[in-house]
């Protein structure tokens, strides 16, 4: 008979339909509104945020090349969308810090006014310190514009203002940090009351050293001689390599060769690592200057020992500056000892060249005339006495050390009286119940 011919079967579609339905489930994640749209968005703001991006990093070329590889169906937002996303996180965020600092009862504030040279606008910066279980926390709450001169009566009213804003307690700030500034003094004095203002110590080194360095005849034409050769060196890549190349030769690893480093005029201590780096290559920067006849002349075996005595003189100062400049813990108890020994080194420090000899004079003279008041600073000779470590082993002067033990002692007598009348009010509270 006639051969039966059989209808092909047609091909399933339902393994498929999970994949197809997948794939749409995909495109709308990635879309706006969908969950991982708004995650990664959420860490696009992050990034900006906490890394101090600007804006306008999400519209870079590379930028949106890593996300392609990252998420391929996710298209990054133009810079307002994540402004936009930024100011609505900040609105909850400091409404949830606001009703956290409720809960704090002592707090330090640091504060700085610096102005933003292209448009000449001062802003106002305000960091918050507190213990949290035992543990600092440090809070930059905001950065703020001053629209009118800057006196100590408007600084005050602006710190005032921004502090009642995140329920904060002019009472419960136990301690103000700012520069010597007359402005800020009167400011934090007349605001805040004249026993909490302390002064910042790392900007108070920076004066001395550069006030020290300044008045020191000689030394500034030394400082910019290795400067000249610093930047020299640094704008020739040739000479870098060879640099690198000399150091390699001296049997010293790739990994550890040095590179010539130049100061920055707002940090002295930049200066200090100039000059020190400067010092360990010198045997290899000679070499690879002699031959380069555009070069500058490299220092004299006299200016090198200038700069050795130098650097020896700085050290002490440098020293305190990174110590001071701590973010992870509380320093305020050490600034009467590291004076203390700072002084101590420089007594004993035994310099052979003249110049570095005027500068070690000029830095004592610098530290007398800054530094000469802060054992009678109560917060500081307070802090210094209650540190286990230190208590009154390094106060210079007799007189201060005892009026920050008697104050000390009254803050005791305060307390216990204190605490005795809130007793005696809760049992009349008591007796008068039953």
């Amino acid at each position: 008979g006639a051969p039966v011919i059989k209808s092909p079967t047609p091909p399933s579609t339902s393994g498929n339909t999970p994949k197809i339905k997948n794939a749409f489930e995909n495109v709308y994640q990635y879309s706006k509104g969908g969950a991982k749209y708004d995650r990664i968005t959420d860490a696009i703001a992050y990034f900006i945020a906490v890394d101090n991006r600007p804006f306008y990093a999400v519209e870079g070329k590379g930028f949106k090349h890593l996300i392609k590889q990252l998420a391929p169906l996710y298209r990054v937002p133009c810079r307002e969308t994540i402004k936009a996303k930024i100011d609505k996180k900040y609105e909850t965020l400091s409404k949830t810090v606001a009703e956290k600092f409720k809960n704090v009862e002592h707090f330090c504030l640091t504060t700085d006014i610096w102005t933003e040279i292209m448009t000449n606008t001062g802003y106002l910066g305000l960091t918050v310190h507190f213990l949290e279980q035992n543990e600092l926390q440090s809070m930059t709450i905001g950065v703020f514009e001053l629209e009118e001169s800057h006196t100590g009566e408007y600084i005050g009213q602006q710190l005032t203002e921004i502090l009642r804003s995140w329920n904060i307690d002019t009472e419960n700030v136990m301690a103000f940090v700012t520069d010597s500034g007359a402005n800020m003094i009167k400011a934090i004095r007349e605001t805040f009351g004249a026993n909490k203002h302390i002064p910042c110590f790392a900007h108070m080194i920076n004066r001395v050293a550069e006030e020290a360095i300044r008045k020191t005849s000689g030394l500034n034409a030394i400082i910019d001689h290795v400067r000249n050769i610093v930047k020299y060196i640094k704008k020739r890549q040739d000479m870098t390599l060879e640099l690198k190349r000399k150091q390699i030769e001296n049997k010293i690893s790739k990994e550890k060769t040095l590179k010539v480093m130049l100061d920055v005029k707002t940090r002295w201590n930049s200066l200090y690592y100039m000059l020190q780096r400067f010092i360990d290559l010198a045997p290899y920067i000679s070499d690879i200057i002699f031959s380069k006849i555009d070069a500058p002349t490299m220092l004299t075996a006299v200016e090198l020992i200038i700069i050795k005595d130098v650097a020896h003189v700085m050290r002490p100062l440098e020293a305190m500056t990174r110590e001071a400049s701590a973010e992870h813990y509380v320093t305020i108890s050490k600034v009467v000892p590291m004076v203390s020994c700072a002084i101590d080194q420089y007594n004993e420090l035994r310099i052979t060249s003249s110049i570095a000899g005027d500068l070690k004079i000029n830095v004592t003279l610098e530290m007398e005339k800054r530094f000469g008041q802060l054992e009678y600073n109560m917060l500081l000779a307070v802090s210094t006495l209650l540190d286990p470590r230190f208590k009154n082993l390094h106060f210079k002067k007799p007189d201060a050390c005892a009026k920050a033990m008697s104050r000390i002692r009254k803050l005791i007598s305060d307390h216990k009286t204190a605490a005795a009348t809130a007793t005696a009010s809760s049992t009349s509270s008591e007796d008068e119940d039953k």
